[in-house]
This record gives structure tokens, C-alpha cells and sequence, in this order.
């Protein structure tokens, strides 16, 4: 264990857990005056605790023994964040802080989102984040013209948040919010979900997309041979059309119910009647063979997922796990059309999310599967691997095929992210773990916190105004303003914290 002068300052925040996400929230709590304790169990860079020495302790150990927690002043402590890889051990690292100190502000790390809400209140746990929760909205692509900071669920209705540091630019959309923000302007929009099609307009699309050259040919030819019959039975036998069409329909099904029939009708009419009979019976039962193999198809692909590729427009998935999963079921529930490319090394979907979205099997470095992918015309890709240097790759590979594509990869190195913002495009590049150590390092500062990203020099924070209260450890001089807005009913106040 290395260790700093234990002499007690008065905000006092514990760290549980050294991994991505407890660096980038010490990165974050450095910035401010605090006496931080870093509790690992595994062992720490020696060179990193030299240059961070100042203010900070560093504990070698488990956070779910007390004694290691009283090492770290958890009876003094302010507030306290288990940010472990594992759910179980946050949970316990929060009973046994909260048993010790039962004023103390906690908030943890938890994979399940909803098993966490559902705990919260009868731990005593102040807040509970998931980085996949927090962060799978944010590789959404929008086509939005300014930078984004993020998105804000509020009540079922998502929002865009971007910022724009052209003071002097003004906006034109009536359904854009604008505030003001220290060197520009905050921009809130609602994301418009894509709305179910027409009724008609969908059928022609199952029908020109879902059905084969085949089953087109002999359909049209069908409906010519009905329609054809139809005008001339009429003309020729004077009926009404509607008793034409009845007399073509009962003629071409061999129903002949004796109402209608040819006896009395001309040579040519009877000779026509004749070719309807056995043409038509034959036509209809290729068709009714061709949709009986239609509707047995479909329901194979409903059950195994194997739904057409779509052809242009779409979103391709790279990428499994928590993050993975959490966006393809954003992406289904807006009715967004999506392709999957998983293979052995990239992890396999779960069956209900390929039973709902096409699946290209095959390794995502290849060209040849993002080709099959119909990465060409594709709107965007999305590759969210756990392996850093494999989603850089995939997409570089993907705009060689398709420049245009518009782009977003998960880089889990804070270090590496920030490297490649500076020289890739800004928005393309998304650290879960950052995004996440927004949201423990505002939550420390006030209460009913419903967004927070850093941007610039700043820490925007938007707060539900009716439980926003700013918490001891906030020091006022930091804050550059608070702004108050009504958001479709919704009282908010939007806080910016000064960063170093």
C-alpha cells in the first residue's frame, strides 16, 4: 500500500474498484477538492500512484472488508462509489458502507439496470448507473449538424442534446430548445421515433421485397387473366362487372354453381370458357403453391431470424454483449431497419433479437461480410466489440467501402478515445466509461440527476428541478450558472460545473 499524510479533510469520497470506469470518475474528482481514498484489490501501477500522490490514498485490498473500509475513513466519508466489474460485490461493498456509515452517500456500478432499481430503495442505495444503460443510446446515429453531448430519456420521450458555440447563430426549428451555456448554446430536440408504415404501403412492401421473381410473374399474370375475363365475359355476355367477375372467379376455382354458365354464349366465347377452365385451375394452383411456400417461409424466418438483408438505409450491428444487446433492442423498439454481423469471436446475439433482425455470419474484418451486409448503401455502422483495436479496424474497413457511412465505435481506453477524437471525427468515438463517471461525479453534487456529460471545460448537468438540491460537497464558485426550463411539462434545471 502507498499512501499520503492520512490528515482528515472535510470531503472525504471513496473509490471502490480501478477500472475503466473508477479512472475516468478519479480523472473527474481530481478536478475538484477532495480527499480521495482508491480501495483495488488489484494492484496498482506504482508510477501512476507517484504522480498522483496529492490528496489521494491508495489501498490495496477488498472493499468488502470493514477494516479496509475504515482504512479508508468510510465513517467520515461523504459519499462512497462501487464501481467493480461485478454486481454483487457493489451490492455488498453498499450494505456494509451503508452499515458503517448510514449517512453516507452511495452510488454503484450495476450491469442489471433493472434489478438495481429494484433494490435501490431497500439498501439505501442514493443512485444506481449502468455504463451499458447510460451509454447504448449514445451510438444511435443522428444526422443532426452540431457536436453531440447526448441523449435524455425523459418519460418514454428521447432527446438529442448537441452544442453550438456560434453565439451568433440563430435558430430556425421551432421544435429545437435552446440555452445558454458558457461558450455557446445547449440545443434539445426530441428524437422523432420512426412511425409504423401505411398499411397498404407495407403489404406492396412485403410484396415486392418478400416475395420471389416467380411468385411476381405468375400473380401478375393472374390478376391479368381475371381482369382480362372479366371485361370481356361482361361485354360479351352482357353481365354487370360485378357478376362478370363472379362468373370468371367460380369458371377459374371449377365451383360452377349453374347460375352463369356458356351454354347460351357464341362459339368464340364458349371456346374462351374452355381455355379459362384449364388454364386458369392450372394458374391458380401454382399460385396458391407459391403463397402456401410464402407463408411456411415466413413463419421459418419469424422463428429463426433469417429476415431479408434490407438494401439501403439501414444500421449495421457489430458487436454482442451488454452494449450490443442493449442497442439492438433500441433499434428494434424505434423500428429501425438493422443487419447483425456476428461470428464466433464477436459474440452471438440472443435468439429473440435474431428472430426480430437479419444475421450476417462472418468475420466483420473481412470485406466480403460487410459487402454482404449491403454495406454500400448502409446509413451507418456500429461496432461496439470489447476489443478496441478490432472495432478501429472494422471501421476503417467499412469507410473504404462506403465513405459516407456515418460511423460509431466503442473505444473502452478513456486514453486511446481521447487520442483518436483529435484525429477522428468527434462523434464517431464513444468511451462508456466516461459517459458513465459523468453521471457518479454529478450525482455527487446534486440530487434528482437525469443527464450529465463533460464537454470542453464544462460538466452540464440536467437535474429534475423538483428533487434538485445541491449536496454539501458542491462548491458554488464552480457552478457558472443554473438555467431553468419546462420540457413537454417537465420542470428542469440545467446546472454547468466549471472543470479545471
Amino acid at each position: 500500500m502507498a499512501s499520503k499524510n492520512n490528515t482528515p479533510i472535510k470531503n472525504k469520497v471513496i473509490l471502490c474498484g480501478f477500472g475503466h470506469i473508477g479512472k475516468s470518475v478519479f480523472e473527474l474528482l481530481s478536478q475538484f477538492h477532495f480527499d480521495i481514498y482508491v480501495v483495488s484489490n488489484s494492484p496498482i501501477d506504482p508510477d501512476f500512484i507517484n504522480e498522483n500522490s496529492k490528496n489521494v490514498t491508495f489501498i490495496q485490498g477488498d472493499a468488502r472488508n470493514d477494516e479496509i473500509l475504515k482504512k479508508a475513513h468510510v465513517t467520515q466519508a461523504e459519499a462512497i462509489f462501487a464501481l467493480t466489474d461485478n454486481d454483487l460485490v457493489n451490492l455488498s461493498i453498499a450494505i456494509d458502507a451503508k452499515k458503517l456509515n448510514s449517512k453516507i452517500h452511495i452510488a454503484i456500478r450495476m450491469f442489471d439496470f433493472e434489478l438495481g432499481e429494484s433494490l435501490k430503495k431497500d439498501l439505501g442505495i442514493q443512485e444506481i448507473f449502468s455504463a451499458t444503460h447510460l451509454s447504448a443510446p449514445y451510438f444511435i446515429p443522428n444526422a443532426y449538424s452540431y457536436p453531440r453531448i447526448g441523449e435524455l430519456d425523459l418519460e418514454n420521450k428521447i432527446y438529442s442534446l448537441h452544442f453550438n458555440d456560434d453565439m451568433n447563430h440563430s435558430i430556425l426549428d421551432d421544435s429545437i430548445v435552446k440555452t445558454s451555456l458558457n461558450e455557446g448554446y445547449l440545443l434539445i430536440q426530441e428524437i422523432e421515433k420512426n412511425k409504423k408504415p401505411n398499411r397498404w404501403l407495407h403489404l406492396f412492401g412485403i410484396f415486392h421485397y418478400k416475395t420471389t421473381f416467380s411468385f411476381k410473374i405468375i400473380f401478375s399474370f393472374f390478376f391479368f387473366v381475371v381482369t382480362f375475363s372479366t371485361f370481356i365475359i361482361s361485354k360479351e355476355m352482357n353481365l354487370s362487372l360485378l357478376d362478370a367477375l363472379y362468373f370468371t372467379v367460380t369458371t377459374i376455382t371449377t365451383v360452377g354453381y349453374g347460375d352463369h354458365n356458356f351454354s347460351q354464349a357464341s362459339s368464340a366465347m364458349k371456346t374462351y370458357g374452355i381455355f379459362l377452365m384449364f388454364f386458369g385451375t392450372a394458374l391458380l394452383a401454382s399460385l396458391f403453391s407459391l403463397i402456401t411456400d410464402l407463408i411456411i417461409t415466413e413463419k421459418f424466418k419469424n422463428f429463426f431470424g433469417t429476415y431479408l438483408i434490407p438494401k439501403k438505409n439501414h444500421h449495421v450491428l457489430i458487436g454482442t454483449g451488454n452494449i450490443g444487446t442493449r442497442i439492438a433492442e433500441i433499434l428494434i423498439k424505434n423500428l429501425e431497419p438493422t443487419v447483425l454481423i456476428e461470428s464466433d469471436k464477436t459474440g452471438k446475439f440472443s435468439e429473440d433479437i435474431r428472430r426480430q433482425l437479419p444475421v450476417v455470419e462472418g468475420n466483420p474484418k473481412n470485406l466480403e461480410t460487410l459487402i454482404q451486409a449491403n454495406i454500400k448503401t448502409a446509413k451507418s455502422i456500429i461496432c461496439v466489440t470489447e476489443n478496441d483495436v478490432d472495432n478501429l479496424s472494422i471501421i476503417q474497413k467499412a469507410k473504404s467501402i462506403n465513405p459516407k457511412i456515418a460511423t460509431e465505435m466503442s473505444i473502452f481506453d478513456k486514453e486511446m478515445a481521447v487520442k483518436l477524437k483529435k484525429s477522428l471525427n468527434e462523434e464517431s468515438i464513444i468511451s462508456s466509461p466516461l459517459i458513465a463517471a459523468n453521471y457518479f461525479m454529478a450525482s455527487l453534487f446534486f440530487e434528482g440527476v437525469l443527464f450529465a456529460a463533460s464537454f470542453k471545460n464544462s460538466l452540464i448537468i440536467i437535474c429534475d428541478k423538483n428533487k434538485w438540491k445541491p449536496r454539501s460537497s458542491f462548491n458554488d464558485e464552480r457552478m457558472y450558472l443554473r438555467t431553468d426550463l419546462t420540457l413537454k411539462g417537465k420542470d428542469l434545471s440545467i446546472i454547468e460545473v466549471l472543470l479545471n
